[in-house]
């Protein structure tokens, strides 16, 4: 199983991009590592007001430490999980919260 994910950062968040980066573990206890990256809109009540539910936007496999999101929409929170994965187990990953900007675009 490969150590930690450490630092989990964004940076240059926009209205509808964002960048994420993250250090590699320590210990990747295998040849390659792979992170497994989840983009979620935070807790939202469900369609019974009671339950609280994720409505899934994206989750892929990355051998790179640093994403750009695009295709976001303006003043939206998102939630982004990101774990280190190598062949034999997911690592322990990191989440952040953070919410975009709002569309440079005046309303008439």
């Amino acid at each position: 199983m490969p150590s930690p994910l450490k630092n989990l950062t964004v940076s240059d968040i926009m209205a509808y991009t964002a960048n994420i980066f993250w250090m590699e573990p320590c210990f990747k206890n295998d040849i390659s590592v792979n992170y497994s990256i989840t983009i979620v809109p935070p807790l939202m009540s469900g369609m019974d007001g009671v339950n609280d539910v994720r409505k899934l936007y994206r989750t892929f496999l990355s051998t790179d430490t640093s994403i750009e999101l695009f295709n976001l929409l303006p003043f939206r929170e998102l939630h982004v999980s990101v774990a280190p994965v190598n062949s034999f187990a997911t690592g322990l990953g990191q989440s952040l919260d953070f919410r975009t900007k709002v569309s440079g675009t005046a309303l008439k």
